[in-house]
Formats: C-alpha cells, sequence, structure tokens
C-alpha cells in the first residue's frame, strides 16, 4: 500500500463538511486520491456507513477507480477486497458493517432506492445534463456520520458545462432559491445563509508524488511529468489538463456533436435466429427526427469496419459500425492503440470478424500494408474474402485532407435536424491506451471530436477551411473511411439511379462527389 499526504487542496477537501463539493483541476492533481483516502477513513471510523461510487458506467470504474481503491488506498489483504474479481463485485463490505457501493450512472434508477452518507461522482465532466446528480442528491440521506456530502470529482471541461455553472451560481439554503449575483442574501426570504457547491480548485501541488510539501518543491518525478508529458499537449487539452481551466475549443470540425444526443447507453445482442438488435437503455432516447422514434429495440441490418495505420507517437484505430435500415450507423466497436504490430491488428481484427461477420474494412489508403495484413490473416482464419478495401476514392478526389468530412457532420445533424450517427458507451473494446491515457491524449473518439479543429494561419491566427494535421484524429480518420463505404458506397448504391436525391441525403452527397470527380478529371 502506497502511503499519501493529504496536501494542499487535498487536505482542504478532507476536512470540509458541505453537503455538495466539487473537486476540480488539472490532471493528476490528487483529487481522486483525495476522495478515496475520505473514502476508507469514513468506512473504518462510522459503522453501518454507506458510500456510493459512481462513473459514467460501471466497465470504466471498474478499469479507472478500483485499481487504486484496492491496491493505493486500502492495500493487499484488506478485509474489505475480500476474493471478488472487481469486474464482478457490487459493493465492498467492512467488517465493521460499512459497505461502499458501486454502479454505473448509465443506469441511474437502481441507485434510487439506496440511501448513502457518502456519494463520489468521478469523471463526472462526463455527465452530460444535471439531472442525474440531483437525483443522486436527494439520496444523501444517511445517519451513520456526522454529515452527509457529495462529491463531483472532475477534470475542467467547456466553460458552459453544467457543472461549472452550477459552482458559480449562489444557493439561498433557507428556501432553496438562486440568489442573483452580488447579493449579500436571498431576494426571497431575505436569509443571508448563501452557498451551493463548496468549490474546491486543486492543482499539482496537491498531489505529493509531484510536489514535495515539506521542502516546497517539485519531485524529480513531477518534473518529468509536467514538463515531458502535460507539458506537450496542445490546445484545449493543454489548458484543461495542465493549467486547469474551463475552456471549449474554438473552430470545432463536428461542431454538431452533442454528447446527450449522440452517445447512447446500448447492448448489442445476438437473437435465437442469429440476427443482431441493440437494445438501447438511454432515458428518453430519441433519433432526432421530425416524429422520434423512441423504440428501445433496433434491429440491426450489417456491420461494416474501418482502420487508420498507426504505431508510434501517432495510435492505429479500428472500428465497427452497425447499420439499420433507416440508414443510422451505431458505433459499437473501437481500439486505439499505440505500439502495436500488423501481426497484433491483424490478430484483432480475426478475433472481431468472428463476432460480427463485417462485410468490408474501409482502410487507410496509405497503407496497402495494413490492407494485405488484414486479407491474408481472415483468409487464413476465416477462408473469408478480400474484406480489406482502401477507403473510397471517390469521395476522397474532392480534397484527401477533407475526405468523407461533409459525411460525419451529415450523420451527426443533417439540414433537416436528422441524427444517423450514435456511439455506443464503453465500446472501446481493449480498453484505454495506457500510454496515451497517461499522457492525458485522446483514446477514444468521444476524445478526438471536441479537440479536432481546423488550422489556423500562422501569420494572422485566422481559422482556414483545412484541419489541424496536429490534432489527434485517428478514430475520426478510421469512422470517415467506414463512413465512405458505408453510407457514400453501400448504401447510396442501392438506391436507383434515376431517384432524384433529397438535399442533405447519402445520396446526394455520393452524387456530388462523382460529379466532383468526373468534373475534375475533365479539367473542370
Amino acid at each position: 500500500m502506497t502511503r499519501f499526504a493529504l496536501q494542499g487542496e487535498a487536505a482542504a477537501y478532507f476536512a470540509d463538511e458541505s453537503r455538495e463539493v466539487l473537486n476540480a483541476g488539472p490532471a493528476r492533481s490528487g483529487k481522486t486520491n483525495a476522495e478515496l483516502v475520505k473514502a476508507k477513513f469514513v468506512a473504518h471510523n462510522y459503522p453501518g456507513s454507506r458510500q456510493l461510487f459512481a462513473r459514467e458506467t460501471r466497465k470504466s470504474l471498474t478499469e479507472t477507480i478500483l485499481p487504486d481503491w484496492e491496491t493505493k488506498v486500502l492495500g493487499r489483504g484488506h478485509p474489505m477486497i475480500g476474493k471478488a474479481r472487481r469486474s464482478h463485485r457490487d459493493a465492498y463490505h467492512h467488517p465493521n458493517g460499512s459497505v461502499v457501493v458501486l454502479h454505473g450512472l448509465d443506469d441511474p434508477e437502481n441507485v434510487l432506492s439506496g440511501e448513502f452518507d457518502r456519494i463520489y461522482v468521478f469523471q463526472a465532466e462526463q455527465l452530460t445534463a444535471q439531472d442525474t446528480w440531483d437525483a443522486l442528491m436527494s439520496r444523501l440521506s444517511g445517519r451513520a456520520t456526522p454529515y452527509v456530502q457529495g462529491t463531483l470529482d472532475v477534470n475542467p471541461a467547456g466553460e458552459r458545462h453544467w457543472i461549472i455553472r452550477r459552482a458559480n451560481e449562489t444557493l439561498c439554503l433557507r428556501c432553496s432559491t438562486i440568489v442573483e449575483a452580488g447579493r449579500p442574501d436571498c431576494q426571497a426570504c431575505h436569509s443571508t445563509a448563501l452557498g451551493r457547491v463548496s468549490h474546491h480548485q486543486f492543482k499539482h501541488t496537491s498531489n505529493p508524488l509531484l510536489f514535495d510539501w515539506a521542502r516546497q518543491r517539485w519531485t524529480e518525478f513531477g518534473v518529468e511529468y509536467l514538463t515531458q508529458i502535460l507539458g506537450r499537449l496542445r490546445g484545449v487539452r493543454r489548458k484543461r489538463l495542465l493549467e486547469g481551466l474551463w475552456v471549449s475549443e474554438e473552430g470545432q470540425i463536428l461542431g454538431d456533436y452533442d454528447p446527450a444526443i449522440h452517445r447512447i447507453s446500448a447492448q448489442l445482442e445476438q437473437t435465437p435466429f442469429g440476427t443482431w438488435v441493440l437494445r438501447v437503455t438511454s432515458p428518453g432516447w430519441s433519433v432526432g427526427n421530425p416524429d422520434p422514434m423512441r423504440e428501445s429495440i433496433v434491429p440491426i441490418d450489417w456491420f461494416g469496419a474501418g482502420a487508420d495505420w498507426g504505431f508510434f507517437p501517432d495510435p492505429g484505430a479500428f472500428v465497427i459500425f452497425a447499420y439499420d435500415k433507416l440508414g443510422r450507423r451505431f458505433l459499437v466497436c473501437q481500439v486505439c492503440r499505440t505500439s502495436q504490430q500488423l501481426d497484433w491488428w491483424a490478430a484483432a481484427v480475426s478475433n472481431l470478424y468472428q463476432e460480427f461477420k463485417f462485410r468490408y474494412i474501409a482502410v487507410d489508403p496509405s497503407a496497402p500494408a495494413m490492407k494485405d495484413a488484414f486479407n491474408r490473416r481472415l483468409a487464413l482464419d476465416h477462408n473469408a474474402p478480400a474484406l480489406a478495401i482502401s477507403a473510397n476514392n471517390v469521395i476522397r478526389q474532392q480534397d484527401p485532407d477533407l475526405a468523407g468530412i461533409d459525411l460525419m457532420r451529415w450523420g451527426l445533424r443533417d439540414p433537416q435536424g436528422v441524427v444517423r450517427t450514435f456511439f455506443v458507451k464503453d465500446s472501446l473494446r481493449y480498453g484505454y491506451d495506457p500510454m496515451r491515457k497517461e499522457a492525458g491524449k485522446a483514446t477514444c473518439i468521444e476524445d478526438e471530436i471536441p479537440e479536432w479543429v481546423f488550422e489556423r494561419k500562422k501569420s494572422t491566427g485566422e481559422l482556414t477551411d483545412r484541419p489541424d494535421e496536429t490534432r489527434s484524429c485517428h478514430v475520426i480518420d478510421s469512422a470517415r473511411y467506414e463512413g465512405n463505404e458505408g453510407w457514400g458506397v453501400r448504401m447510396a448504391a442501392a438506391i436507383t439511379a434515376a431517384t432524384k436525391y433529397p438535399q442533405g441525403t447519402a445520396g446526394a452527397i455520393h452524387s456530388h462527389a462523382e460529379k466532383m470527380a468526373k468534373a475534375k478529371a475533365r479539367g473542370g
């Protein structure tokens, strides 16, 4: 067990008795460790206490929080660990009757039947609305500890995120009215008992691994981490993870992306007849059509895949999308890994083909060796035809650097407001790439989209119409390649040639691409 001293904001948080607390700050500033230490203290010192560890999904809680909880805070052989595996346990039980309950917030209803003395929500910036948090706060009704407390563990996000706006609000603690900014009392009941969220702004000096509080100097590891890891970040990720600022990126290429709409909780299931369905569990889910379809079971028609080559420092990426008959596509599997050779990728693709039987793999046109390696392995393992093909050149002939961007935008929201692209939560098949996660870099498509921006002119700083090549977009590229084939070729080809394509449809975009290619060939 690693023993940590609580210093700076970590010590202030440990002593804080506020009902609602926000712990915000840059990467590795000691937020999570302070919360886990406090949770252990409560479990030991208040028999019968009930605490809740929650994150957006149960799987992400297992992969990110529980290893530190067991190895760094509880320590080997602690009675709360027992013999259960992390992925299969529902709670940690202390011999004195205290319990730490584990839960994913993609299914919040099961939490609402319990009462808790402490609630900790990790990576809370991933919660797209505050309704879930309000519901959790209503369960702070335990009586085993001197006070109850809910804690939001947050890496800074956009400046309009509901968490920072909530933290900046003042609430009358007597009548619960939101008090106008600058007023010394409540305009409704004139009470001066004002407050709401106790906000702790963590800094890297709060982490004893990075900063020696007694000597007031950075540790050797701290210097290396801040200069060689976080110091190499750029753009909005640097401002958030190094500087701890709440900022939004300007010039986003996929500006219509909205996690509240495009990220869904769903389970892919195979029926007894061999077909696939997607069981959507997101509350109030709709597809964004004028007449929203709120079915919970979506029949899947077929699967398509896309791949982008990378090794180090750029990762390789592989995605699988499920299509339904309405032309919607659902990201059900993504892989993002550095330092993996072609043999590793070919074996992973072979295993995924055994499960999904995707019809094609649209591969980065600049990586023919990747395409050949996939086809050889699929033929050897499954006697499959040549499924790996170069990404569609018809779309790419418009502009190689802008290939498929229009299709990506159209999928997020077309001119009529229809949404056709959805990302299933926890679709990262082999977990987070440890090297990229440690460095604070994007590990999945949901990380890449907000920071994928247009390039700026060096002379004036003005935005151009071309993507910034220094930004991470490897999973996005694999999704673009797949979309070029799935929407731009397969679905468009199924539409009768005589049909006049409505503006904004896949057929229209494909038809426009063909015209552009012919015009370019004629020199027009």
